[in-house]
């Protein structure tokens, strides 16, 4: 049933079922596909070079991912970097390009 509905609408129901673990999965693993994949970056103060960017969107792909793995040892601190992974992908959403 749950391949009928990502094809369908995109998720399926049990997505719902651990929503933060799915989301850190697919977000991470896009943040590094983007990384491997980027053309451009968005060049300010802050990322002054393409390997800032690059290294930005690895960086925080690798802290959704690591939440994703859901390995009690350290969650607190993976907990944490997931969620400021999430601030950064919020303060950078309309640079996400490729």
């Amino acid at each position: 049933m749950g391949l009928v509905q990502r094809a369908h609408r995109g998720w399926a129901d049990q997505d719902c079922w651990n929503l933060d673990t799915v989301l850190a999965r697919w977000l991470g693993a896009q943040l590094l596909s983007l990384a491997a994949e980027a053309h451009g970056w968005p060049e300010s103060a802050e990322f002054r070079t393409f390997e800032d960017w690059v290294h930005a969107l690895r960086t925080n792909g690798e802290a959704l991912l690591a939440y994703a793995a859901d390995d009690a040892d350290g969650q607190v601190a993976v907990t944490a970097d997931a969620k400021a992974a999430l601030r950064w992908v919020a303060d950078h959403l309309e640079h996400l390009w490729d």
